[in-house]
């Protein structure tokens, strides 16, 4: 953003303020601002898009429930994740959406956490050379652990082709077009 705010400290007509100035091609959408959640569950719906939804750090446990009905007001299908292990089985307590365990590293510790909450998969950072590495020995430990993968802050296209290859299924990105 071209400004800094504490978000919970933070009115929207203060976030409103501010506009995205970082991230690939992002001189080509002029004033682009923050969206709510409304929004963008509206925006997914709009454009028959699947939701993929963080969940920061335990903020968020007492409003889960509202967070799983604005998601189903609009009609969306969405993956909820999570880099604190503890969040997943409360969401899974209220959804059968698909869960991701956020993590840096793959660990063998991650997969045994994982594999304890139903549908839940690794999501995993594909800048580390741990992750993709060594054939994606680290991504087919997961796969052969029953779950399945995704990855975030991949913004070449030659590393995405091969997380493909991999089986990785999710891929978030920093570029809105190629």
């Amino acid at each position: 953003m071209d400004g800094m705010r504490v978000l919970e400290l933070s009115t929207l007509d203060q976030l409103n303020k501010l506009n995205y100035d970082n991230g690939h091609n992002v001189d080509n959408y002029p004033d682009l601002k923050i969206c709510t959640l409304e929004e963008f569950f509206a925006t997914c719906a709009k454009y028959n898009m699947h939701a993929v939804v963080e969940i920061k750090y335990n903020r968020n446990r007492s409003h889960y429930d509202e967070i799983i009905a604005l998601q189903e007001q609009y009609g969306v299908d969405a993956t909820y994740i999570a880099f604190s292990y503890e969040d997943l089985p409360d969401l899974r307590a209220l959804t059968d959406a698909p869960l991701f365990l956020l993590v840096d590293e793959i660990t063998d510790e991650a997969i045994e956490k994982a594999k304890t909450v139903e549908n839940c998969g690794i999501s995993y950072n594909c800048n580390l050379e741990h992750n993709t590495g060594n054939d994606c020995e680290m991504i087919k430990r997961v796969h052969a652990a029953g779950l399945e993968t995704a990855t975030w802050t991949c913004d070449s296209l030659e590393l995405m082709e091969k997380l493909v290859r991999a089986g990785t299924k999710y891929i978030t990105t920093n570029c809105i077009t190629y």
